[in-house]
């Protein structure tokens, strides 16, 4: 598989694709920051965007997959954690 940018990553998991970057990857449920989810899709097709802080480049890459653009955001998510639904808190 081909190694993408962070951005075309997060495009891949917007468009429902698997892809790998070199710190990012994604399935078509799931894209990852190195080990943490960082956006997780819904079977009814809503995403949840997490926006805990774990490091710099977590940060950009959250922003550059555009995680705050999810149905839902959650924050103090533990690292490690692979379902993001227990956190969830309705997007204001």
């Amino acid at each position: 598989m081909q190694r993408l940018k962070t951005r075309e990553v997060g495009e891949a998991f917007w468009n429902r694709k698997s892809a790998q970057g070199s710190s990012v990857h994604c399935t078509a449920t799931r894209l990852y920051s190195y080990g943490p989810v960082i956006l997780q899709r819904l079977p009814n097709g809503r995403t949840i965007g997490n926006t805990t802080k774990y490091s710099t480049t977590t940060s950009r890459h959250q922003s550059e997959c555009g995680v705050r653009d999810a149905t839902y955001t959650v924050t103090g998510v533990p690292r490690g954690t692979e379902d993001l639904r227990p956190y969830l808190k309705k997007k204001k």
